[in-house]
């Protein structure tokens, strides 16, 4: 599914990502984390990142699970 989703992606002439993907900015929002600790977390392979153009996205699912697991953030 996360496959076939990046390749839609990657064929629509858009800079922002689609609903279902957060940029980092986003995801550290979500998750009460600096961008600095969230690309860490990206690095040490405990989030999932793709690109998207020139940024990184993640996919918004993961990211609220990620943080309930974690119980930090604003995972609503």
């Amino acid at each position: 599914m996360l496959t076939s989703s990046l390749g839609n992606m990657a064929t629509r002439a858009t800079s922002n990502p689609p609903n279902d993907y957060l940029t980092t900015a986003e995801a550290s929002d979500v998750l009460g984390y600096t961008i600095q600790h969230t690309r860490w977390l990206i690095r040490q392979n405990r989030l999932h990142a793709r690109k998207f153009g020139r940024d990184w996205v993640l996919n918004r699912v993961e990211v609220v699970s990620f943080a309930k697991i974690q119980g930090q953030g604003n995972a609503n």
